[in-house]
């Protein structure tokens, strides 16, 4: 958790530092964040889809660590949750507009809270489930179909024969 903490606050400390050099460089401005940007409200505006995205975010994660299939897809859900939100967070407040870049923040934490909630979640339903099967695993009573006939011996699995 250190090291994710770290990383985040380094990552939004050098995204602040870019908006800088870039707004000096004339490349970028602050009335680029301040334009209306309809496709990307949802980063600084969070409503109940923010909820609906960390949570699947944060199962999607938990089912693939958990079965043994973890792979870049975890790291890029989890990663379209938080990445935007912190760095609008950094840029916002690299600019000095401190209403999106409180609404990124709550954004942020938003999805942060929906993913742990959602692994921890997985993990319950997980234990039941597997609990379940081996409740039923243990008063299971092995049946044999009475309407099966055993499969014939094949050539390779009949016994030789001693022709001497």
């Amino acid at each position: 958790m250190q090291a994710l903490t770290v990383g985040f606050v380094v990552a939004m400390a050098a995204t602040v530092l870019s908006t800088w050099a870039l707004t000096a460089a004339g490349l970028v401005g602050r009335d680029m964040l301040l334009a209306e940007r309809p496709m990307t409200d949802f980063i600084w505006r969070p409503d109940a889809l923010s909820w609906v995205v960390g949570l699947l975010a944060g199962v999607a994660g938990m089912l693939s660590l958990t079965s043994k299939k973890s792979g870049s897809l975890v790291g890029v859900l989890i990663s379209v949750t938080t990445v935007p939100a912190a760095a609008n967070v950094a840029v916002a407040s690299a600019y000095g507009v401190w209403h999106e870049a409180a609404g990124s923040a709550l954004q942020l934490v938003i999805n942060l809270a929906a993913i742990v909630l959602a692994g921890l979640l997985t993990l319950v339903v997980q234990l039941c489930w597997w609990r379940h099967v081996a409740r039923r695993a243990a008063h299971a009573v092995p049946r044999q179909r009475a309407d099966r006939r055993p499969a014939p011996v094949s050539a390779s699995r009949r016994p030789r024969r001693d022709d001497g």
